[in-house]
Parts: structure tokens; C-alpha cells; sequence
């Protein structure tokens, strides 16, 4: 049985997959530098063309905060010019994912 943390992942993977955003979710070895759950560059389409945005999404089970190491990843990355954020939700996800910006491009 899935849970609520791994029915969120599988929601928001689905959701990159729709933007056509490259996705990578390492897996904790404890060796190397600390992550977040999802690593993602995402298209963005300005003025014609495909420009990436550096995003890094923590995901957690609802009321759940990230641990020390995963709030200073999220710091750096958006300390770094990238989006960086945690979410215990979909619905907090896709409200934070627009709020940033990051949805798909308008239908033509």
C-alpha cells in the first residue's frame, strides 16, 4: 500500500511528465552532498523559444515540515537563482508551481 507521501510523488511525477520537464528523484545513499525529492529542470516558452527553469520540490506527508538538510537545499537553490520549495499537498504543489510560473504553455 502507497503512502500519503508516495500517492503525492506519483501525482506530482505525472504532473512534470505533462510539462515535458526533466525529473530526477536520487536515491538516499548518505554519501555525497543532501537533496530534495525531485530535481527538475522545466520548460518554460519565452517569446518562441524553450528556456529551462532550475525548480527542486520537496514532497511531504501532510502537516510535515523538510528536515534541516532539506530546508538549506531549498535556500540554496532559490539563494542560487532556481525555484526551490516543499510541499505536503497537490493542491499546495500546483498553487506554489503557478504562483512561480511553472505551467504549461497555452494550448494553441
Amino acid at each position: 500500500m502507497q503512502t500519503e507521501e508516495g500517492k503525492l510523488k506519483a501525482r506530482v511525477k505525472l504532473y512534470l511528465k505533462q510539462l515535458g520537464a526533466y525529473w530526477h528523484m536520487s536515491v538516499p545513499t548518505g554519501l555525497g552532498r543532501p537533496t530534495v525529492d525531485f530535481v527538475c529542470c522545466i520548460p518554460q516558452h519565452v517569446n518562441g523559444a524553450v528556456v529551462g527553469r532550475f525548480v527542486a520540490i520537496e514532497t511531504k506527508a501532510s502537516g510535515k515540515k523538510p528536515t534541516a538538510n532539506q530546508a538549506l537545499v531549498l535556500k540554496e537553490v532559490n539563494d542560487a537563482g532556481g525555484v526551490g520549495f516543499y510541499t505536503d499537498s497537490y493542491e499546495g504543489f500546483l498553487l506554489t508551481m503557478a504562483a512561480k510560473g511553472l505551467t504549461p504553455p497555452p494550448k494553441k
